[in-house]
């Protein structure tokens, strides 16, 4: 379990508690997973929130279910609620945030789509629709994982270094995008 709050978590003695500092929002934790335990990773590790139970959009699945469950509607992640966007929406959607509980976002030099085909896509020409999983709350196995090289998942990581990045924001959209085989 990854903490960025109050150490008052109240869990039994099992389970191990790594400290992170309070940025870059579920995606900094995330990347930290993967760039820390490149070499070691489970077969199949799922990425939750902090408190996925209340999140309005959250579709709960059983933790043992994400040990069988083997397709969803997503391509390169195992999700319970995955729909096809397009980056030109998301884009849209993603400009301003004052009217939200996000309202202290910091935006950077690049919008959406530029993110997009700066960190995700790389050289390939960014591909408009896509899969977006429901919350940020998914599995994952370790070969998808393993099909990006371990730079990749480190640039993302490093664009994350704030405690309100809208690159958090951009991560959240693009899970399935991320784990594309190169």
């Amino acid at each position: 379990i990854y903490n960025k709050g109050k150490d008052n978590l109240n869990l039994p003695q099992n389970y191990k508690i790594i400290k992170l500092p309070n940025i870059g929002r579920e995606a900094h934790t995330y990347l930290y997973h993967i760039v820390t335990n490149y070499n070691q990773l489970a077969e199949r590790t799922l990425f939750l929130q902090g408190d996925p139970f209340t999140l309005k959009m959250f579709v709960f699945e059983p933790l043992n279910q994400y040990k069988k469950i083997s397709k969803t509607n997503c391509i390169n992640i195992i999700a319970a609620a995955c729909f096809k966007t397009s980056a030109k929406k998301e884009n849209k959607q993603l400009k301003d945030f004052s009217w939200t509980k996000w309202s202290n976002t910091i935006f950077k030099k690049y919008n959406f789509i530029q993110f997009k085909k700066e960190f995700i896509d790389l050289d390939r020409t960014a591909n408009d629709y896509f899969f977006r999983v429901a919350e940020a709350n998914f599995a994952i196995d370790r070969d998808k994982i393993l099909s990006r090289n371990i730079n990749y998942y480190q640039k993302i990581l490093n664009s994350l270094d704030n405690i309100a990045p809208v690159e958090g924001h951009y991560m959240e959209r693009l899970w399935d995008e991320t784990f594309r085989k190169e």
